[in-house]
């Protein structure tokens, strides 16, 4: 199973765009996709949920069988700095 896209940027002077989840098998989902400042959650094992993300933009970790939840990814952050 193939992982999804990682994430974009629009109307930025500046960007970092997140990875792509990772490749899994019949029996190990993909890991959550990582990100400048954070890691994907790991893909579960058969039976199993996913694991979260951890820090900024990351992505969470895909669920096996169908009684299993794949895990949330984590929220972005934006930096702003004001030059005057």
């Amino acid at each position: 199973m193939e992982g999804g896209a990682g994430g974009g940027c629009t109307n930025a002077d500046f960007c970092i765009t997140g990875k792509a989840g990772r490749i899994g098998s019949a029996n190990l989902l993909p890991d959550g996709g990582d990100s400048f400042m954070g890691f994907g959650g790991r893909g579960a094992d058969t039976g199993a949920n996913g694991a979260s993300g951890a820090l900024y933009g990351a992505g969470g970790g895909g669920a096996a069988g169908t009684n299993n939840d794949g895990a949330d990814g984590t929220i972005g952050i934006a930096i702003i700095e004001w030059i005057e």
